[in-house]
Parts: structure tokens; sequence; C-alpha cells
């Protein structure tokens, strides 16, 4: 897969949102990664996309402070999931390395499909 600093720098045009996880232990990686004007690295982060708020943390209970997001994700588990809860939308994309999955989200619809790497979108 190569270095995650040089895979997300090709892509000076995108913003990336990435919540720490608990293996995300290098000191020197998540420095770099902070350094690119693409990247934000947080523990949590919440911002806005297209007036829907957003709100991403490793772990959903870290996440459970936060009352004024629509769209919460998640990781940790590793386990794909996708839940309404009196009308938030809570996600977990599951595992990257583990299968090469991912969520894309239609924040018009808030529907979600669930992809593969492998796979065209």
């Amino acid at each position: 897969m190569g270095n995650i600093v040089e895979v997300l720098a090709r892509f000076p045009d995108l913003e990336f949102k990435i919540a720490r996880g608990n293996c995300d232990v290098n000191e020197e990686v998540l420095s770099e990664l902070r350094q690119l004007s693409n990247v934000e690295c947080e523990e949590i982060l919440q911002f806005e996309i297209v007036s829907k708020k957003f709100a991403i943390a490793h772990r959903v209970q870290d996440l459970q402070d936060i009352q004024n997001a629509e769209i919460y994700i998640s990781g940790h588990t590793h386990i794909p999931q996708v839940k309404n809860i009196h009308g938030k939308l809570f996600l977990n994309p599951g595992s990257l390395m583990d299968d090469g999955g991912y969520f894309l989200l239609d924040l018009e619809t808030l529907d979600v499909q669930r992809k593969l790497f492998n796979e065209n979108i």
C-alpha cells in the first residue's frame, strides 16, 4: 500500500479527515500527516459538508457527548455497520485492511452503499 503520507500527498485537492485509531502510535507518521494541508488528523473530528454535521472518532463511545451531529462515523470493531438511531446515522465502515471495504454516502438521501476496492463504482 505504501506510506500513507505519500499516498495522501498525491491528492492535494481532496480533503481527508482521519480519526486516530488505537494502533496509530507512530508519532513521526502522525506529525507528517498533520503537516499535509489537505489532512486533518485528530482523536475526534467535527465538521460540516453540504449542511450535514459529522462527528468522527475511532470508537463510537468517544462520540457519545456530541449531540449536534447528524452523521457519526467510528471504527474500532472492524465490523461494517449502518444504524439509524432517532434520526441520527451511525456508520462503521469496517476495516480497509481486512477486506478492503468502504462506504459511499449520498449526502442528499443519506443512502449508504458498501463497496470493496476491487469493485467498480
